[in-house]
């Protein structure tokens, strides 16, 4: 939705109050409105290469993730790059 905030560096006002939440500071982050968060949950836009050649060669790749409105996200859950929930 409109209200939709779209975070790429932080997002403080997601993890307040959610221990141990993780999110790389990687790619695009969307989250719409009335989303609950859980405990332990990690959040990754960023991804290593999977040929070994481009890894050791230190190629990373980093894909949005978008989070819908009225989404309830439970305690150890992770959302890797690319995906839409």
């Amino acid at each position: 939705g409109s209200a939709s905030r779209r975070m790429g560096k932080r997002g403080e006002a997601v993890l307040r109050g959610k221990p141990n939440c993780v999110m790389p500071d990687c790619g695009e982050i969307t989250i719409g409105e009335n989303v609950l968060i859980g405990p332990n949950v990690g959040i990754y836009t960023p991804n290593h290469a999977f040929d070994s050649k481009e890894r050791a060669e230190g190629y990373k790749r980093s894909l949005p993730i978008v989070i819908g409105d009225d989404v309830r996200i439970g305690g150890s859950v992770s959302i890797v790059s690319g995906v839409t929930v």
